[in-house]
């Protein structure tokens, strides 16, 4: 079901396991033990930062714990990812951020920071957090970020404790001057016993999901979830589907790196594959042949037309909530939606107009990109100062075409500075192009800067 690419397109590197708040959701397996702050060394940062530059990584996201807390290393594992072309971002609680690092961090290629926002206040954020002033400190940051040039977007992780103020949250983030806004539901962490105070039913879950869309639309936040949903009970609350959505990535695209160098299909897993520290990123990648493999969907969803796009899931979701079973059914799949989501997607897909040449405004030029040459073809990162757009992958016949491309320039389909060998369909390629955020058209904003 999914290509085997030569290495991941972006790795999490936490860079310590220390954080200033205790967060009841954190779902790093790790939290409960007796030996969390293992901060990354620099030898080690900068080992295994040259390790994935080799492997042609494209992207990195700097996380932990806090790692703001380690921050000499992240500042050296920055210079390196900038030395290397690796765009880098950055998850982080902002609790300690100061001006001076803010413009350190900006000076070192931090466009845009994900930090977390639990509630409206003081009262929820803290108690979530399990730290007096969090809140204060985090808004404060956020300020500070802002005033640096850096793009700050909030997560809200959605649980008992605060799902019926996920719109005052909303409102607060919309004060704050953002433009994003995430509502990802709370999932089991490993070494946990008992979350039932904190996850969601499945009715709480509708309602949190009927609830974001409400949001979307009466604040023109640009809204969406962190985590794979099963898209069969994503098609019974009416627009999310217009949602910014994802399917689950683990050891397909991405894998994580701890502190002290073991590699995991996911940051929410438990589970190791290696160590950067004895071995190669691309052993261990290859080793992860059972996630591309898709050995953990559920037998359920491996018939079903949408599982490309869904992925049955969260595997650490389905984990938890069972025996231990990665292969598990999600919680929160619903399987007489299966039909809904298909008519969702198809009319989604025939909502799409494919771009001709005789029509005005088809003229299309594209963004910024890394290109990294696979078996099949190449697997192209979109790279974007003011935002993040992801990855798609071309054949060989379409990587021939996009090299001819310049930057500088503006096309049409069939444009005759083009070879468009080996293409059979033109205008589904420039469409496909432009709707995988390849490609901008002048309709969209593009500027025409040449011809």
């Amino acid at each position: 079901m999914y290509r085997t690419l030569s290495g991941p397109l972006n790795c999490q590197l936490e860079v310590t396991t220390a954080c200033n708040n205790k967060c009841l959701h954190c779902y790093n397996y790790w939290r409960a033990s007796s030996k969390t702050e293992v901060p990354l060394t620099l030898a080690n940062g900068r080992k295994i930062m040259h390790m994935i530059a080799d492997a042609g990584v494209h992207e990195i996201t700097f996380t932990g714990g806090e790692p703001l807390l380690n921050f000499n290393v992240l500042v050296a594992c920055l210079e390196l990812a900038n030395e290397s072309g690796i765009k880098p971002y950055l998850n982080s609680n902002l609790v300690t951020l100061t001006k001076q690092k803010a413009m350190t961090l900006k000076n070192l290629g931090i466009n845009s920071v994900l930090t977390s926002v639990m509630g409206p206040n003081a009262e929820v954020h803290d108690a979530i957090a399990q730290r007096k002033g969090a809140f204060k400190r985090t808004l404060a940051g956020i300020g500070i970020a802002q005033d640096a040039g850096i793009r700050v977007s909030a997560n809200m992780v959605v649980s008992q404790m605060n799902l019926n103020v996920i719109k005052d949250t909303a409102m607060l983030v919309v004060s704050l001057g953002m433009k994003s806004f995430n509502a990802t539901k709370v999932g089991c962490p490993g070494n946990c016993s008992d979350f039932s105070d904190m996850s969601l039913t499945k009715k709480q879950f509708i309602q949190y999901m009927t609830e974001l869309v409400a949001v979307s639309k009466e604040t023109g936040l640009k809204c969406g979830h962190l985590e794979p949903y099963p898209l069969c009970t994503l098609a019974s609350v009416d627009g999310a589907s217009d949602l910014e959505s994802r399917r689950c990535p683990a050891g397909v695209t991405t894998c994580t790196i701890s502190s002290g160098g073991d590699v995991r299909p996911c940051s929410h897993l438990d589970i190791q594959y290696g160590n950067l520290l004895v071995e190669s990123i691309i052993d261990v990648w290859q080793r992860m042949d059972d996630w591309r493999r898709t050995a953990y969907v559920p037998q359920f969803c491996s018939s079903c037309k949408m599982v490309s796009m869904c992925g049955g899931g969260c595997r650490m979701e389905s984990k938890m909530h069972s025996d231990g079973d990665l292969s598990a059914a999600d919680p929160y799949m619903t399987a007489g939606g299966v039909e809904a989501a298909m008519r969702i997607h198809k009319m989604k897909v025939s909502q799409t107009k494919p771009l001709s040449e005789e029509r005005n405004g088809n003229r299309f030029r594209l963004r910024k990109y890394r290109i990294r040459k696979e078996s099949f073809g190449a697997s192209v990162t979109v790279l974007e100062t003011n935002g993040r757009i992801g990855s798609f992958f071309l054949d060989h016949a379409g990587l021939s075409v996009l090299e001819q491309f310049h930057q500088e320039c503006t096309y049409v389909p069939h444009d005759p500075r083009i070879d468009w060998s080996g293409i059979e369909d033109v205008e589904g390629f420039c469409t496909a192009l432009i709707k995988r955020g390849g490609a901008i058209t002048q309709e969209e904003g593009g500027e025409e800067i040449g011809s």
